[in-house]
Parts: structure tokens; C-alpha cells; sequence
């Protein structure tokens, strides 16, 4: 039941207006949030639980990442870009959490992609998690997803990059769902110590 001052900036066509509010989440560096079509907050997610419109946990939203590494940071996880969440293609009421965790504190820290699933249609609009921790990878992954729409404006680019390696790993979310996976040479390692690298479209 721990709550906080939290900023929230409202914008229109021409302005935006900065207010204070309670929540129950705090951020530490993971961070992921999604709104409607008219710009209503549906879900939003610390990288340890997922909350709903309300702020309140969501059905099921608790207990994300399990690893030694996560349960040192019940108020939020520090790991940058550590999720995203995108509307699943062709639905309109499910969405998917991409989540990752470090499962020791070694480097190269070995690591897992996570996959959890939302249904918006269920608890009377407010959502419920389906499926949770689906595991999509286990590797030594650097810091953060990335995600891009696929040029044919439904699917989902989804990439990991492999710690201290030239190396992606590319998904692509589809329909059906994960349907697609390869390892993307991109010419140059990652380093998760000494320089923090990102994912960003």
C-alpha cells in the first residue's frame, strides 16, 4: 500500500499542463505503458508487477521476472528499456508485456526474455493477465528490448541485443504470434559495463 507524489504532464494541441499525483508504482529504470486510441491509460508495468487504469495491481499482474535478481527490487526494477508493451495484431483487447531480468549479477550476466500476455476485455475493462513469464530466450542479453512496427503496419520487430557481442536477437510478432526468430549481425559488440547500450526506433 505504499504511495508516493508522482508527476503526470496532461497535453493538448498547444500546451501541457504538469500535476502531482498518488500512485502505488514506482519507476527505478523499467518502465512500460500503454494508453487507448483517445489517450486513457490502460496498463502501465515496473518490470515486477503490472498495473491497471486504476493503479491497482492487475488480475494476475503481480510476481513478473522471476529471478534472485528481481526480489531485491520489490518497488521497481532498474534495468533500462527492461519492457514494452504492444497491442497484439489483429486484437484489440489483448496486448503483450515483453519483460527481461538478470538472473545473476555476473558479467556477462546470463538472462531471460520474458513473454506475459493481457486480455483488456476481462475484470470489466480493467484487464487480466492470461499467460505470464513465457520464457522466449535465455542468453546474455545487454540492456533493454526494442520494438518497431512492421512496415505492414500490423506486425511487430521486436529485438534483444546479445551482451558483448555484434549480435540481435530479432522477433517478429505476427498474428499468430511468435513466429519469426533470427540473430541480426549488426558490426559492433554491445557493452553492458563501462557503456550502457540501448534499443531505440
Amino acid at each position: 500500500n505504499f504511495q508516493d507524489d508522482k508527476g503526470r504532464l496532461l497535453f493538448d494541441s498547444s500546451n501541457y499542463i504538469p500535476l502531482v499525483e498518488q500512485r502505488k508504482m514506482t519507476f527505478y529504470g523499467t518502465q512500460a505503458n500503454v494508453s487507448d486510441a483517445a489517450g486513457n491509460l490502460l496498463m502501465s508495468s515496473n518490470g515486477i508487477w503490472i498495473a491497471n487504469a486504476t493503479g491497482d495491481t492487475m488480475m494476475n499482474g503481480s510476481g513478473l521476472n522471476p529471478s534472485p535478481f528481481t526480489s531485491n527490487w520489490p518497488n521497481g526494477f532498474p534495468l533500462s528499456f527492461g519492457n514494452v508493451i504492444l497491442p497484439f495484431p489483429n486484437n484489440t483487447n489483448n496486448f503483450i508485456l515483453l519483460h527481461t531480468t538478470l538472473w545473476s549479477t555476473l558479467f556477462p550476466a546470463l538472462s531471460g526474455l520474458y513473454l506475459t500476455s493481457i486480455d483488456m476485455s476481462l475484470d470489466g475493462g480493467f484487464g487480466s493477465v492470461v499467460t505470464k513469464n513465457d520464457t522466449i530466450l535465455v542468453d546474455t542479453l545487454s540492456w533493454g528490448i526494442g520494438a518497431c512496427r512492421h512496415a505492414n503496419g500490423r506486425d511487430w520487430w521486436v529485438v534483444a541485443m546479445r551482451d558483448r557481442q555484434p549480435e540481435l536477437f530479432t522477433f517478429l510478432i505476427s498474428p499468430t504470434g511468435l513466429d519469426t526468430f533470427f540473430v541480426q549481425p549488426i558490426g559492433f559488440p554491445s557493452n553492458r559495463v563501462g557503456n550502457v547500450s540501448s534499443l531505440v526506433f
